[in-house]
Parts: C-alpha cells; sequence; structure tokens
C-alpha cells in the first residue's frame, strides 16, 4: 500500500471528481492510469488513479490523481490510503477534454469489473 495525503479536490472540468495527493516519502508506481481500492476514516472505496503529467494539458507537473466510484464526500486534507491493484493503461496525450473523458468512463468500468473480482 501507498500512503497518501490528500491536498484538494478538484478538476471537475472532465465530469470526474478528483483527489488530487501529495506523495509524502513513499514509492510511487510508473506513471499510467490504475485501479485501486482506497482507504478512507476506516470504509473501502473503489476508485481509478492516474500517477503522471497531465499531457493532455501540457502543465507538466508530476501528480497523483484518484477518482473515487461511487463516492460524493469532501475530503480536504483528510489522509487516505491507496492501494493499486491493477494497470489499466499507460499516460498518453487525447486530443482534447472530450477524447480524455470518454477514456476515463471506459477506465472506470474496466476498474469495475477488474475490482468486482476483488
Amino acid at each position: 500500500m501507498v500512503r497518501l495525503s490528500v491536498a484538494v479536490i478538484g478538476g471537475r472540468l472532465l465530469g470526474f471528481p478528483t483527489a488530487n495527493l501529495t506523495l509524502y516519502d513513499e514509492l510511487c508506481p510508473k506513471t499510467g492510469v490504475y485501479a485501486v481500492t482506497v482507504e478512507h476514516d476506516s470504509a473501502h472505496y473503489k476508485g481509478v488513479a492516474n500517477i503522471g503529467y497531465s499531457p493532455t494539458f501540457e502543465n507538466g507537473q508530476f501528480g497523483v490523481e484518484v477518482h473515487l466510484l461511487d463516492f460524493d464526500e469532501t475530503i480536504y486534507d483528510q489522509p487516505i490510503r491507496l492501494n493499486f491493484v491493477h494497470r489499466l493503461r499507460d499516460e498518453k496525450k487525447f486530443s482534447g477534454p472530450a477524447s480524455l473523458a470518454a477514456q476515463i468512463k471506459q477506465d472506470i468500468e474496466k476498474a469495475r469489473e477488474l475490482l468486482s473480482r476483488e
């Protein structure tokens, strides 16, 4: 497991709110998209995490963000724990927000399928 702390909940731009995370002296898997489980406040959730540089938006900053499935709470500055279960794909640049959002929908469905077997 990788221990992370939520810095902010961000970007509803794509229709998928995420917890944008700050690493605290932790090892990090290689860049890409992952099916994950998330522990928060003694509860367990399923999610999709992105590790990388957000090439579609060309900001060049390394980040870790996670979209928790079926979750609608505010968790600013609260610790969470991610468990990386399955690597879904490499990080890639999309032609724009619409094509990225379509891929995220596919990633979520794939993660739901894989995590339902766990």
